[in-house]
């Protein structure tokens, strides 16, 4: 328990407090008293080293012999900061350069039929509101639960609905109702709120929030998809992040001068070969086989 109240004492940000930054314009603060700054990149950069600072102090590792004990990596406090330090190398790149998609937000999680009151085709209330925060855009961004359908589209009933079994047609109804809706929703939204587009449409959007999402909690959650996402972040910004990044710098200047190493020595392979070649089609010397 004591370690359980610890952690909550310097764990990540406390969600509201974006709210009051926003509006006050005061500077945000963890529970652990460890401000994360003023922008959305700070947020970033202080869940990772609150996790960090946890990791450091107050985890108690399991008995050898434990038979609830997950991976080696997963109950290695060591991998858990070798991955955060990553975390930390490439979150500037999590972020889109568009400013707008990171400014403080709030948010409607859990946006459902059940939640929204309605009269007179008109919206008087929408409830459930407990899990709602305010921040960054991008990262609160997903599509409402009335209207999140990954199916396949279907804008109208084929031509052979009524010959269809009753279990078939409930089916195809439940597929065009949702198609329409999420169509409907898709066009209002490029009406009234582009931005909103411009934030579903950013590449790699779902691992780049999933990223952020994993990095609050690896120890008592899964240590894999985080990394996993760690891994998918940094092939997409391999570019940027090689040229920028110091250890990459290093390990590119060592992989050019093996390379350079090998093209040289290839080189001067190739002009020794033609020199051989050429003196023994003028009856000067000739190539020899270790079998001569």
């Amino acid at each position: 328990m004591e370690s359980v109240r610890l952690r909550e004492q310097v764990g990540s940000c406390a969600r509201a407090r974006w709210l009051e930054y926003e509006l006050n314009g005061a500077p945000l603060r963890t529970r652990g008293g460890t401000s994360p700054g003023n922008t959305a990149h700070d947020y970033l950069k202080a869940l990772a080293n609150n996790q960090i600072k946890w990791l450091g102090q107050h985890v108690v590792q399991r008995p050898p012999t434990d038979i609830f004990k997950a991976s080696d990596a997963q109950k290695s406090p060591d991998a858990h900061v070798a991955l955060y330090n990553k975390y930390l190398a490439i979150s500037p790149y999590i972020f889109p350069e568009d400013k707008s998609m990171s400014r403080s937000t709030l948010w409607h999680w859990d946006m459902h039929a059940s939640n929204i009151f309605v009269e007179d085709d008109r919206i008087t209330s929408l409830i459930d509101w407990q899990s709602t925060w305010a921040g960054p855009l991008f990262l609160q961004y997903c599509y409402p639960k009335l209207v999140d359908y990954s199916g396949e589209v279907m804008l109208k009933p084929p031509e052979d609905y009524k010959v269809m079994e009753e279990s078939d047609k409930t089916r195809v109804k439940d597929q065009v109702e949702r198609s329409i809706v999420q169509f409907l929703y898709e066009i209002e939204t490029k009406k009234q709120n582009p931005l909103l587009v411009r934030v579903n449409d950013t590449p790699q959007g779902t691992t780049r929030r999933r990223t952020v999402e994993f990095a609050e909690d690896t120890w008592d959650g899964d240590i894999l998809p985080f990394r996993q996402c760690l891994i998918r972040l940094e092939r997409f910004v391999s570019p940027a992040f090689h040229l920028e990044n110091p250890a990459h710098k290093r390990h590119l200047g060592i992989r050019m001068k093996w390379a350079l190493m090998f093209l040289a020595l290839s080189i001067f392979q190739r002009k020794i070969y033609r020199t051989i070649c050429v003196m023994a089609r003028d009856g000067t010397s000739r190539p020899t086989s270790g079998m001569d």
